[in-house]
Protein backbone atom coordinates (compact mmCIF):
# COMPACT_ATOMS: atom_id res chain seq x y z
CA UNK A 1 0.00 0.00 0.00
CA UNK A 2 1.35 3.36 -1.11
CA UNK A 3 1.76 5.77 1.71
CA UNK A 4 -0.60 8.77 1.63
CA UNK A 5 2.22 11.35 1.38
CA UNK A 6 3.71 9.75 -1.71
CA UNK A 7 0.27 9.58 -3.34
CA UNK A 8 -0.22 13.31 -2.84
CA UNK A 9 3.15 14.13 -4.43
CA UNK A 10 2.39 11.94 -7.47
CA UNK A 11 -0.94 13.74 -7.97
CA UNK A 12 0.69 17.13 -7.82
CA UNK A 13 3.25 16.12 -10.45
CA UNK A 14 0.51 14.87 -12.75
CA UNK A 15 -1.50 18.01 -12.35
CA UNK A 16 1.57 20.16 -13.11
CA UNK A 17 2.43 18.20 -16.27
CA UNK A 18 -1.17 18.34 -17.45
CA UNK A 19 -1.30 22.07 -16.94
CA UNK A 20 1.98 22.55 -18.86
CA UNK A 21 0.86 20.59 -21.89
CA UNK A 22 -2.54 22.29 -21.89
CA UNK A 23 -1.09 25.84 -21.79
CA UNK A 24 1.57 24.98 -24.37
CA UNK A 25 -1.09 23.63 -26.70
CA UNK A 26 -3.20 26.77 -26.37
CA UNK A 27 -0.26 29.12 -27.12
CA UNK A 28 0.75 26.97 -30.05
CA UNK A 29 -2.70 27.27 -31.55
CA UNK A 30 -2.78 31.00 -31.09
CA UNK A 31 0.69 31.42 -32.64
CA UNK A 32 -0.43 29.46 -35.65
CA UNK A 33 -3.35 31.82 -36.25
CA UNK A 34 -1.27 35.01 -35.90
CA UNK A 35 1.17 35.79 -38.77
CA UNK A 36 3.67 38.68 -38.53
CA UNK A 37 4.40 40.41 -41.85
CA UNK A 38 7.46 42.71 -42.35
CA UNK A 39 6.70 46.34 -43.16
CA UNK A 40 6.38 47.03 -46.87
CA UNK A 41 9.16 49.06 -48.47
CA UNK A 42 6.90 50.35 -51.24
CA UNK A 43 4.06 51.77 -49.15
CA UNK A 44 4.94 54.60 -46.69
CA UNK A 45 3.53 54.31 -43.19
CA UNK A 46 1.34 57.38 -42.62
CA UNK A 47 2.11 59.31 -39.47
CA UNK A 48 0.74 62.55 -38.10
CA UNK A 49 4.18 64.25 -38.12
CA UNK A 50 5.29 63.13 -41.58
CA UNK A 51 6.08 65.94 -44.07
CA UNK A 52 4.03 66.21 -47.23
CA UNK A 53 5.48 64.53 -50.28
CA UNK A 54 7.56 66.83 -52.54
CA UNK A 55 5.73 67.63 -55.75
CA UNK A 56 7.38 68.40 -59.09
CA UNK A 57 7.57 72.06 -60.25
CA UNK A 58 4.98 71.38 -62.94
CA UNK A 59 2.39 70.90 -60.20
CA UNK A 60 2.70 74.61 -59.33
CA UNK A 61 2.29 75.91 -62.90
CA UNK A 62 -1.24 77.11 -62.24
CA UNK A 63 -0.04 79.22 -59.33
CA UNK A 64 2.75 80.73 -61.43
CA UNK A 65 0.40 81.48 -64.34
CA UNK A 66 -2.02 83.30 -62.08
CA UNK A 67 0.86 85.06 -60.28
CA UNK A 68 -0.99 84.87 -56.98
CA UNK A 69 1.98 86.09 -55.01
CA UNK A 70 3.08 88.80 -57.46
CA UNK A 71 6.61 87.39 -57.80
CA UNK A 72 7.26 88.15 -61.45
CA UNK A 73 9.89 90.70 -62.28
CA UNK A 74 9.22 93.68 -64.46
CA UNK A 75 5.51 93.84 -63.69
CA UNK A 76 5.57 97.18 -61.84
CA UNK A 77 3.01 99.59 -63.25
CA UNK A 78 4.56 102.15 -65.54
CA UNK A 79 3.36 105.74 -65.37
CA UNK A 80 2.40 106.96 -68.79
CA UNK A 81 4.13 110.10 -70.00
CA UNK A 82 1.98 113.20 -69.78
CA UNK A 83 1.26 114.95 -73.09
CA UNK A 84 1.35 118.51 -71.76
CA UNK A 85 0.26 119.99 -75.10
CA UNK A 86 -3.09 118.20 -74.91
CA UNK A 87 -3.95 119.31 -71.37
CA UNK A 88 -6.54 121.96 -70.65
CA UNK A 89 -5.78 125.01 -68.53
CA UNK A 90 -6.87 124.53 -64.94
CA UNK A 91 -9.81 126.57 -63.71
CA UNK A 92 -8.54 126.63 -60.16
CA UNK A 93 -7.76 130.06 -58.77
CA UNK A 94 -4.00 129.60 -58.74
CA UNK A 95 -1.03 131.61 -59.99
CA UNK A 96 2.28 130.04 -60.94
CA UNK A 97 5.09 132.48 -60.17
CA UNK A 98 8.10 130.29 -60.91
CA UNK A 99 9.58 126.82 -61.17
CA UNK A 100 13.00 125.36 -60.44
CA UNK A 101 13.86 121.89 -61.70
CA UNK A 102 17.02 119.82 -61.89
CA UNK A 103 17.98 120.92 -58.39
CA UNK A 104 19.84 118.46 -56.16
CA UNK A 105 16.97 118.57 -53.66
CA UNK A 106 14.28 118.03 -56.30
CA UNK A 107 12.02 120.17 -58.46
CA UNK A 108 9.69 122.74 -56.94
CA UNK A 109 7.31 125.51 -57.92
CA UNK A 110 6.11 128.74 -56.31
CA UNK A 111 2.32 128.86 -56.52
CA UNK A 112 -0.02 131.46 -55.09
CA UNK A 113 -3.50 130.59 -53.90
CA UNK A 114 -5.54 133.43 -55.37
CA UNK A 115 -8.27 132.86 -52.78
CA UNK A 116 -6.03 133.43 -49.77
CA UNK A 117 -3.23 135.32 -51.55
CA UNK A 118 -0.74 133.01 -49.89
CA UNK A 119 2.40 132.07 -51.77
CA UNK A 120 4.12 128.77 -51.02
CA UNK A 121 6.62 126.34 -52.44
CA UNK A 122 5.25 123.03 -53.76
CA UNK A 123 6.84 119.76 -54.83
CA UNK A 124 5.47 116.73 -56.67
CA UNK A 125 2.80 115.06 -54.53
CA UNK A 126 1.85 118.20 -52.60
CA UNK A 127 -1.80 119.23 -52.44
CA UNK A 128 -3.18 122.69 -53.19
CA UNK A 129 -6.90 123.47 -53.12
CA UNK A 130 -8.52 120.39 -54.76
CA UNK A 131 -5.47 119.49 -56.83
CA UNK A 132 -2.27 117.48 -56.42
CA UNK A 133 0.99 118.48 -58.07
CA UNK A 134 1.83 115.69 -60.54
CA UNK A 135 4.76 117.10 -62.53
CA UNK A 136 6.88 120.26 -62.54
CA UNK A 137 8.23 121.56 -65.83
CA UNK A 138 9.79 124.80 -67.00
CA UNK A 139 7.19 127.51 -66.36
CA UNK A 140 4.50 124.82 -66.22
CA UNK A 141 2.99 122.55 -63.59
CA UNK A 142 0.79 119.53 -64.24
CA UNK A 143 -2.02 119.22 -61.68
CA UNK A 144 -4.31 116.27 -61.04
CA UNK A 145 -7.82 117.50 -60.26
CA UNK A 146 -10.45 114.87 -59.44
CA UNK A 147 -8.50 112.25 -61.39
CA UNK A 148 -7.96 114.49 -64.43
CA UNK A 149 -4.68 116.11 -65.44
CA UNK A 150 -4.74 119.88 -65.98
CA UNK A 151 -2.10 122.50 -66.80
CA UNK A 152 -1.06 125.50 -64.72
CA UNK A 153 1.22 127.88 -66.62
CA UNK A 154 3.07 131.06 -65.85
CA UNK A 155 1.39 134.04 -67.48
CA UNK A 156 3.22 136.51 -69.64
CA UNK A 157 2.90 139.76 -67.71
CA UNK A 158 2.45 141.84 -70.85
CA UNK A 159 -0.08 139.74 -72.77
CA UNK A 160 -1.62 137.47 -70.15
CA UNK A 161 -0.86 134.46 -72.37
CA UNK A 162 1.32 131.52 -71.31
CA UNK A 163 4.94 132.55 -70.97
CA UNK A 164 7.43 131.22 -73.49
CA UNK A 165 10.52 133.37 -73.03
CA UNK A 166 13.68 131.77 -71.69
CA UNK A 167 15.30 133.03 -68.51
CA UNK A 168 18.95 134.07 -68.48
CA UNK A 169 21.17 132.43 -65.86
CA UNK A 170 22.06 134.57 -62.87
CA UNK A 171 25.76 135.18 -62.41
CA UNK A 172 27.04 135.21 -58.84
CA UNK A 173 30.38 135.22 -57.11
CA UNK A 174 31.69 138.50 -58.53
CA UNK A 175 29.94 141.70 -57.51
CA UNK A 176 30.01 144.46 -60.14
CA UNK A 177 30.68 148.04 -59.03
CA UNK A 178 27.45 150.05 -58.60
CA UNK A 179 26.57 152.84 -60.99
CA UNK A 180 27.79 156.31 -60.11
CA UNK A 181 25.65 158.09 -57.53
CA UNK A 182 23.97 154.88 -56.30
CA UNK A 183 24.05 154.42 -52.56
CA UNK A 184 25.81 151.19 -51.51
CA UNK A 185 25.31 149.18 -48.35
CA UNK A 186 27.72 146.39 -47.30
CA UNK A 187 26.55 143.42 -45.25
CA UNK A 188 28.50 140.43 -43.95
CA UNK A 189 26.66 137.14 -43.44
CA UNK A 190 27.98 133.91 -41.96
CA UNK A 191 27.99 130.87 -44.20
CA UNK A 192 26.57 128.71 -41.42
CA UNK A 193 23.52 130.98 -41.13
CA UNK A 194 22.84 130.79 -44.88
CA UNK A 195 23.23 127.01 -44.92
CA UNK A 196 20.83 126.69 -42.02
CA UNK A 197 18.28 129.01 -43.64
CA UNK A 198 18.35 127.14 -46.96
CA UNK A 199 17.78 123.66 -45.53
CA UNK A 200 14.00 124.02 -45.85
CA UNK A 201 13.03 125.86 -49.05
CA UNK A 202 9.31 125.59 -48.29
CA UNK A 203 9.77 127.35 -44.95
CA UNK A 204 12.01 129.91 -46.65
CA UNK A 205 9.31 130.87 -49.15
CA UNK A 206 6.87 131.45 -46.31
CA UNK A 207 9.15 134.18 -45.00
CA UNK A 208 8.43 136.53 -47.93
CA UNK A 209 6.08 137.10 -50.81
CA UNK A 210 7.68 137.77 -54.20
CA UNK A 211 5.76 139.07 -57.19
CA UNK A 212 6.78 140.58 -60.54
CA UNK A 213 6.78 144.37 -60.57
CA UNK A 214 5.44 146.23 -63.62
CA UNK A 215 6.32 149.68 -64.94
CA UNK A 216 4.63 151.10 -68.06
CA UNK A 217 3.24 147.66 -68.82
CA UNK A 218 6.65 145.98 -68.76
CA UNK A 219 8.37 143.74 -66.18
CA UNK A 220 10.72 145.84 -64.06
CA UNK A 221 11.91 143.59 -61.25
CA UNK A 222 10.53 141.69 -58.31
CA UNK A 223 8.52 143.29 -55.52
CA UNK A 224 8.98 142.03 -51.95
CA UNK A 225 6.26 142.05 -49.32
CA UNK A 226 5.21 140.26 -46.13
CA UNK A 227 8.82 139.81 -45.03
CA UNK A 228 8.81 138.00 -41.68
CA UNK A 229 10.83 139.40 -38.75
CA UNK A 230 14.09 137.53 -38.03
CA UNK A 231 14.02 135.98 -41.52
CA UNK A 232 17.07 135.68 -43.75
CA UNK A 233 15.59 138.38 -46.00
CA UNK A 234 15.51 140.81 -43.10
CA UNK A 235 19.10 139.86 -42.23
CA UNK A 236 20.03 140.61 -45.83
CA UNK A 237 18.84 144.19 -45.33
CA UNK A 238 15.67 143.85 -47.42
CA UNK A 239 12.43 145.64 -46.57
CA UNK A 240 8.78 145.41 -47.55
CA UNK A 241 8.23 147.34 -50.76
CA UNK A 242 11.77 146.80 -52.07
CA UNK A 243 11.95 146.04 -55.78
CA UNK A 244 14.87 143.85 -56.78
CA UNK A 245 16.03 144.80 -60.26
CA UNK A 246 19.25 142.83 -60.65
CA UNK A 247 21.90 140.55 -59.22
CA UNK A 248 25.57 141.28 -59.96
CA UNK A 249 24.38 143.58 -62.73
CA UNK A 250 22.13 140.98 -64.40
CA UNK A 251 18.47 142.01 -64.64
CA UNK A 252 15.87 139.73 -63.12
CA UNK A 253 12.12 139.90 -63.61
CA UNK A 254 10.63 136.50 -62.72
CA UNK A 255 10.18 134.63 -59.47
CA UNK A 256 12.18 131.67 -60.71
CA UNK A 257 15.09 134.09 -61.18
CA UNK A 258 14.83 134.86 -57.47
CA UNK A 259 14.70 131.16 -56.66
CA UNK A 260 17.90 130.55 -58.58
CA UNK A 261 19.42 133.49 -56.73
CA UNK A 262 18.61 131.80 -53.43
CA UNK A 263 20.11 128.54 -54.68
CA UNK A 264 23.30 130.33 -55.75
CA UNK A 265 23.74 131.65 -52.22
CA UNK A 266 24.81 128.14 -51.25
CA UNK A 267 28.11 128.49 -53.10
CA UNK A 268 28.69 132.24 -53.63
CA UNK A 269 31.27 134.08 -51.53
CA UNK A 270 30.25 137.59 -52.66
CA UNK A 271 27.06 138.94 -54.14
CA UNK A 272 25.61 142.30 -55.11
CA UNK A 273 21.93 143.09 -55.25
CA UNK A 274 20.44 146.02 -57.17
CA UNK A 275 17.08 147.31 -56.02
CA UNK A 276 14.75 150.26 -55.77
CA UNK A 277 13.51 151.52 -52.43
CA UNK A 278 10.92 154.27 -52.38
CA UNK A 279 11.82 155.15 -55.94
CA UNK A 280 15.55 155.45 -55.21
CA UNK A 281 18.15 153.08 -56.62
CA UNK A 282 20.20 151.20 -54.06
CA UNK A 283 22.91 148.51 -54.06
CA UNK A 284 23.66 145.97 -51.35
CA UNK A 285 26.96 144.10 -51.42
CA UNK A 286 27.18 140.84 -49.47
CA UNK A 287 30.25 139.11 -48.15
CA UNK A 288 29.58 135.53 -47.15
CA UNK A 289 32.15 134.14 -44.72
Amino acid sequence: MIPKAIFIVINLVCITLSSYFLVNGIYGGISGDLQVFPPSTSTPIPTGDAEAAVKPLSAYKAVLDRNLFDTREGTEPQTAAVDVNSLEETRLELKLWGTVFGDSEGDYAVIEDAKTHEQNLYRVGDAIQTATVKEILREKVVLTVNGKDEMLQMQDLKTGSPAASARLPIRTGGARPPAAGVRTQRISIRRSYIDQSLTDMAALMRQVQIQPHMENGLPAGLALSKIKPNSIFRRMGLRNGDIITGVDGSEISAVDDALRLVENLKSASTLSLQLKRRGQEKSIEYRIR
